[in-house]
């Protein structure tokens, strides 16, 4: 493998200098030109599974389709063990280099291999246009390889082109995957904490715990944006321990804590991990906390039925008295199936069916369906959300257990968590 990305290393050279010639000649004759990356979705699992020869003979069998469709509109070179450079002179209308493209697409898609032997691949493309996106063969190929990535987080086998915006969120995206392998270190991280109210006595029932990132540099990132990047690289694991540990010392820390309810959502990945409910009990122990005082919350949209290290860990929690909620029921089709599935105490309505409760439309007969079903069921209903008197009247009206939102109690510091954030029922227009 080492001799062969060594011996790549003149093929690239060789194909930069030749797509800067092909530029200059481009240029005086005030045409456009695409510079397009063709890479092999997996090809790795070929070569895993038949050895780096039997690889080098089916990239020698794609080159040649590639030539073949290419005829004379296009210049092709191998840039690595699974990507081709090509080179497509456009005309003015630029037609024949889109329906060129599709024709790349479709040549990788045909089967591959040698006898009885056949594979099925895609291939994923990225396109720079010369001169609009670059005027270098360098730069080109720097944005080819930025449309292929963008393009690759959407999804394999797309054809995207280069965006000087997307560029951008790309950029972000590194920053913040290098950046978030330190920050829990760095101590950036720190903790909200937003009541949740029993409705039927208007009293305090616990917190939800809201992790924040306060970067020196990049500021305040959010949760939705930073926590894919944890869970690619593992630190959601790390990450999600020192949230449990933090969350149950400062319930430990607050008076009456025997009353409170810690709520923590936590991550799909964090689940499969097979030690993660073994951290969760021995955090509880260390930290003297209940079992009965932490409430995990999953999400709702993830197919637990596929991932048996999941299940064994919310049901020996359950088993050990953790609590365990539904978080943002409804906004996915699984709903219905997890509830069947996981050892759920409580189901948290998502905060886009509470928004339109008090206009007497569909969502308002929903919700009140579903706190009765639920009910049935015998799980208890938190509603997030609560922004508004008349949501509030109608979710007790309708028997909804716990209550949450701007209403009842904005995320607050640590240091602002004391009994004075009790809110009594008639405060809310109750």
């Amino acid at each position: 493998m080492k001799e062969q990305v060594i011996a790549l290393w003149p093929a690239k050279l060789n194909a930069c200098r030749e797509l800067g010639r092909m530029l200059l000649q481009v240029q005086n004759a005030s045409h456009k030109l695409a510079a397009v990356l063709v890479q092999l979705d997996h090809f790795y699992r070929i070569i895993g599974a038949r050895g780096m020869d039997y690889g080098s003979e089916v990239i020698q069998q794609i080159e040649e389709r590639l030539v073949a469709a290419g005829a004379d509109q296009a210049a092709i070179w191998q840039m690595s063990d699974s990507t081709f450079l090509v080179a497509v002179e456009l005309d003015a209308s630029q037609a024949d280099g889109y329906s060129l493209l599709e024709r790349f697409k479709r040549t990788v898609q045909q089967p591959v291999g040698f006898g009885s032997d056949r594979y099925h691949l895609t291939a994923s493309i990225g396109v720079s246009l010369f001169p609009q996106d670059g005027a270098t063969s360098e730069q080109l190929i720097c944005y080819a390889e930025t449309a292929l990535y963008s393009g690759v987080l959407k999804g394999e086998g797309q054809i995207s082109y280069y965006s000087r915006a997307e560029t951008e969120q790309i950029n972000r995206h590194f920053e913040l995957e290098a950046a978030i392998r330190t920050a829990l270190y760095k101590g950036q991280f720190h903790l909200n904490y937003q009541p949740i109210y029993q409705v039927e006595t208007g009293k305090l029932r616990g917190f939800e715990v809201l992790l924040r990132w306060n970067h020196p540099e990049l500021g305040n990132i959010q949760p939705a944006e930073f926590i894919p990047f944890a869970e690619k690289n593992g630190m959601i694991l790390p990450i999600g321990a020192w949230v449990i540990k933090q969350a149950c010392r400062k319930l430990g820390s607050l008076p009456d804590q025997a009353a409170l309810v810690m709520s923590v959502n936590i991550s799909p990945t964090e689940l499969a991990d097979c030690a993660y409910a073994d951290m969760v009990l021995n955090t509880l122990e260390e930290t003297g906390i209940s079992p009965q005082r932490l409430q995990l919350e999953i999400k709702e949209g993830y197919n637990y039925a596929k991932c048996e290290p999941s299940i064994k860990a919310l049901t020996r929690l359950h088993a050990s008295g953790v609590l365990i909620a539904l978080d943002d029921f409804g906004s996915m089709h699984s709903s219905l199936a997890n509830l069947q599935l996981l050892p759920i105490h409580a189901l948290k309505l998502d905060r886009s069916f509470v928004r339109e409760i008090d206009k007497e439309g569909a969502e308002h007969h929903i919700v009140e369906a579903m706190i009765g079903l639920l009910h049935k069921l015998g799980i208890s209903v938190i509603a997030e959300g609560v922004e508004y008197v008349k949501q509030y009247e109608l979710l007790r009206g309708w028997g909804c257990d716990y209550m949450q939102g701007y209403l009842l109690g904005q995320p607050a510091q640590p240091d602002m968590l004391d009994l004075s954030m009790i809110r009594k029922p008639e405060r809310t227009g109750a």
